[in-house]
């Protein structure tokens, strides 16, 4: 058998390294050491921001938050505001005085008018045969010529059907002035009873100047319901009852018209205690299930005047008063008492209608004076503010001023007008 070309070589005296000892500590470690495990990777988080953008962003929105600020209460912030005192008086008055309807005269007057109906049951105590006519108010107006017109008691004005109505008592229509003819007030009845003549709103004519020019320029017109008439049997009522039950609808008619025009007086006018004028109309009776009801109609006439006028007037009649006659304003002028003084009764002409007319005036009010504060708004724009006490010495109607400037170490009024704003507090009144 052929031997093998190669055999293994082991060299003597020599040791191979698998037959090298091991430490026992170093055994130890190896056979400590776990097997590895397999690597299985995390998730990966999301990033976070960039942290240094942060105090940039955050500096950003702030002075846009300080902008808009800025822009919207700087210029509320900037201006000027005058609080002003004016002077005041505590007067009596017990005078007369003359009002105008001229608007140029010393005391213009003006007079606000409205109506207001009113009605009440009264209840029957029978039946009755009754036979009335039909009444109402016309206004009669003078186109015809600049003279007065005399219209006699009885004097007949008809409807365009024929039906024909009397003046109960003589009247004088004023004559026209330029293009307005005059006119007045006349009542009117029904020339026969019945329900027939309950007309309503209608013309008239005067049958007596048929022929005449003044037919056709003298004329009148209803100023209410002509109504009334009747002629049959109705329900009957105590005429106390009814006279008791007007005057209770007259005067709750009354007192709802004052209410009214207190409540309603134009800014910067008065309207002094009893200034007004009433007409009533007793309204055409209904005769309701068990009674009649009663209608009245109350046509309410307002004087009323500018408060700066009555003051300046008072002011004029007041000896020794201590606030200027030119401007004046008042305080309490609702406590003057206003009487007609030595009124024209006979007159055809209202009060209230009238060019001019005198009066009394008694009672306590407040004289306050005036103060012009868009002037003195122009004499202090731009101005130092150590000049106000210089500007207001030409003011005696202000008894105190005091300043509030914006922001407060601004030492000139505003430039513009609009950022000086001036308030007029209570006045400081002194009694006489």
């Amino acid at each position: 058998m052929a031997k093998p070309l190669f055999q293994d070589i082991v060299p003597p005296d020599r040791k191979s390294i698998k037959k090298i000892p091991i430490p026992e500590r170093s055994r130890a470690k190896r056979e400590a050491v776990p097997k590895a495990k397999p690597i299985i990777a995390a998730p990966r988080k999301a990033s976070k921001p960039n942290r240094s953008k942060t105090p940039f962003v955050l500096t950003f929105l702030a002075l846009a938050v300080l902008a808009v600020l800025v822009f919207i209460f700087i210029p509320k912030a900037t201006g000027a505001t005058i609080t002003l005192t004016p002077r005041g008086q505590d007067v009596s008055v017990n005078a007369s005085f003359v009002a105008s309807s001229d608007a140029s005269a010393d005391l213009p007057y003006n007079v606000d008018s409205f109506e207001k109906d009113g009605k009440l049951t009264v209840a029957a105590n029978g039946d009755e045969n009754a036979q009335t006519n039909a009444s109402g108010v016309i206004r009669i107006f003078n186109d015809y010529s600049a003279d007065p017109q005399k219209l006699v008691q009885n004097t007949r004005f008809e409807t365009a059907n024929g039906l024909i109505f009397r003046i109960t008592q003589p009247v004088t229509v004023p004559g026209k002035s330029g293009s307005t003819p005059g006119s007045v007030d006349a009542a009117v009845t029904a020339d026969k009873v019945g329900a027939d003549y309950n007309v309503g709103l209608t013309d008239f004519t005067i049958p007596g100047f048929k022929g005449d020019p003044r037919y056709a320029k003298i004329f009148a017109r209803s100023k209410t319901a002509i109504a009334g008439g009747f002629s049959g049997t109705r329900k009957k009522v105590d005429p106390s009852d009814v006279a008791s039950a007007r005057q209770k609808i007259r005067d709750e008619l009354q007192a709802n018209l004052i209410s009214q025009m207190q409540k309603n007086i134009p800014e910067n006018f008065t309207f002094p205690q009893g200034a007004y004028f009433i007409e009533y109309q007793s309204l055409p009776d209904t005769p309701v299930e068990n009674g009649v009801e009663l209608s009245e109609r109350a046509t309410f006439h307002g004087i009323i005047f500018k408060r700066s006028d009555l003051a300046r007037a008072i002011a004029s009649k007041v000896s020794g008063a201590n606030v200027s006659a030119d401007k004046n304003d008042l305080a309490g002028s609702d406590n003057l008492i206003f009487a007609p003084k030595n009124a024209d009764t006979a007159s055809s002409t209202p009060l209230w209608q009238s060019p001019s007319f005198t009066f009394l005036l008694n009672g306590t009010t407040t004289l306050i004076s005036a103060i012009d504060t868009d002037k003195l708004k122009n004499e202090l724009q731009g101005q130092p503010r150590k000049s106000l006490n210089a500007v207001l010495a030409g003011y005696p109607g202000i008894a105190k001023a005091q300043v509030t400037m914006r922001p407060f170490w601004q030492q000139s009024f505003p430039e513009n007008v609009s950022e000086i704003s001036i308030d007029v507090v209570k006045a400081d009144v002194s009694s006489r």
